[in-house]
């Protein structure tokens, strides 16, 4: 019965040894999954930042394009009405010299509308997203200013 118990004993010990074994390999094991877990997470998580950090650069570089397209543009509306103003201009000054006060005032005015709308058009091809609409609302209005004056100015003294 000493014989069967040592036995018992010894067979119980070892597959405890064998079981603490197996735990140990299965704790290796889970620590080598999660692990890799990990480093599989923080490339998801890096190669996610670099595609929103690349939308972000594109996003901003169209917004850009963008804005500088209707600059463009705003500025070609502005430049057209130069050559009308010089042209009223050239008629105040050939008019008489009691009729041309007036006449100096009004293209004084257009002029600084002009000049206006100009200064704006310079802070629109520099503003940000955060501020495009609102700079281009009050540019598109100087323009539009300007074209009146100049217009209202070409139907009084270029007939």
């Amino acid at each position: 019965m000493k014989a069967f118990r040592s036995t018992l004993l010894l067979v119980t010990a070892s597959l405890s040894l064998l079981a603490l074994g197996a735990c140990e390999k299965e704790a290796n094991e889970v620590k080598e999954a999660a692990s890799k877990v990990g480093d599989t997470a923080k490339d998801a998580g890096e190669s996610i930042k670099a595609g929103a950090q690349d939308m972000a650069s594109k996003a901003s570089e169209q917004f850009a394009d963008l804005r500088d397209k209707a600059a463009t543009e705003m500025q070609s509306q502005l430049d057209a009405l130069k050559p009308t103003l010089s042209s009223v201009k050239d008629k105040v000054a050939a008019l008489p010299e009691m009729a041309q006060g007036a006449a100096s005032s009004a293209v004084k005015e257009a002029e600084s509308a002009m000049d206006a709308a100009s200064d704006k058009l310079g802070e629109l091809k520099d503003a940000g997203a955060d501020s495009w609409k609102s700079v281009s609302s009050e540019a598109a209005a100087l323009i539009s200013r300007a074209s009146a004056s100049v217009k209202g100015l070409a139907d009084k003294f270029m007939k």
